[in-house]
């Protein structure tokens, strides 16, 4: 089964077919629309520029630096959101694990801030050692967390090494299992995974607290 939420494409569209992603309110309303671009209250992070460059890199710490921005979007989006701030950390700067903190503090689910801090744990790795070597342990901690997530939408996500589980990512089909998959390219589908997970949970939080919430352009 080919990933049906391409999240990471040249032009980042996204079908609404209620993986992971869409409540059922959402879904009645969108279920005449087939293709519905990623942004609105989410666009900082599915960055154009970034998720591109995501998709198009061959650069392993490069994938890890951009994974990691927008990563700290979600955090940043969290808090905007349940504080109704446009800009919730404009009182300088915060680091990524600080902001994991407040954002757990202001309710953010607990089983989401530990792949938080395991993408994070990654990313330091490298900020301290370029020659830095990401194990397949770490890599498997990651991929087993993210499928331990619960699902939202009609349509659940499959486990990642799933064999029929698979992406079109820029101009490479990628699965956990695949034929020559890097390290790399691991990294992005576990976080392409991951990013639908945290917008269906997202979508279910917000909802709980009776805050807007809208993830389509």
């Amino acid at each position: 089964m080919r990933l049906q939420n391409d999240l990471i494409s040249e032009f980042f569209d996204m079908k609404i077919n209620g993986i992971g992603v869409t409540s059922l309110d959402q879904e009645m309303k969108m279920k005449d629309q087939q293709l519905v671009r990623v942004g609105s209250d989410v666009l900082g992070a599915f960055d154009d520029e970034v998720i591109t460059a995501l998709a198009n890199t061959q650069d392993l710490i490069g994938a890890v630096l951009r994974v990691h921005f927008c990563l700290e979007e979600f955090l940043n989006i969290w808090c905007n959101k349940v504080t109704s701030n446009k800009d919730f950390f404009d009182f300088g700067f915060i680091g990524f694990d600080k902001k994991i903190k407040i954002a757990v503090k202001l309710g953010l689910p607990e089983n989401l801030s530990v792949i938080f801090k395991l993408f994070n744990s990654i990313r330091n790795k490298y900020a301290h050692d370029t020659s830095a070597q990401i194990t397949m342990e770490q890599l498997n901690d990651i991929r087993v967390k993210i499928d331990n997530l619960p699902n939202f939408g009609s349509q659940p996500i499959p486990k990642c090494d799933d064999p029929s589980f698979e992406s079109l990512v820029g101009d490479k089909v990628l699965s956990w299992n695949g034929i020559n998959i890097s390290t790399k390219d691991r990294i992005v589908f576990l976080y392409l995974v991951f990013s639908m997970k945290i917008l269906g949970s997202y979508v279910v939080e917000f909802h709980k607290r009776n805050i807007p919430f809208n993830y389509a352009r």
